[in-house]
């Protein structure tokens, strides 16, 4: 049987932290908010998508942030 998902982005995970205490508060607070989700939506396949180094983007959408600046830059 097909179940729904969601997907929460930039996820920290407690391996990553290392000794920033900075990092420590964000991982303490996305379980908080992960803990809700799994509770709010039980029925749903919770997908943890880490934070990454850079955005993830296509060829399309780098080229319309390309467009979007050169407007940006003309006013």
């Amino acid at each position: 049987m097909l179940k729904p998902g969601i997907a929460p982005a930039q996820i920290i995970f407690e391996e990553e932290k290392g000794d920033s205490r900075l990092l420590a508060a964000r991982v303490k607070m996305q379980q908080s908010y992960l803990q809700q989700f799994e509770d709010l939506y039980e029925d749903f396949h919770l997908v943890r998508m880490p934070l990454l180094e850079e955005e993830v983007i296509t060829p399309a959408e780098r080229m319309g942030i390309v467009v979007f600046s050169m407007v940006l830059c003309t006013l």
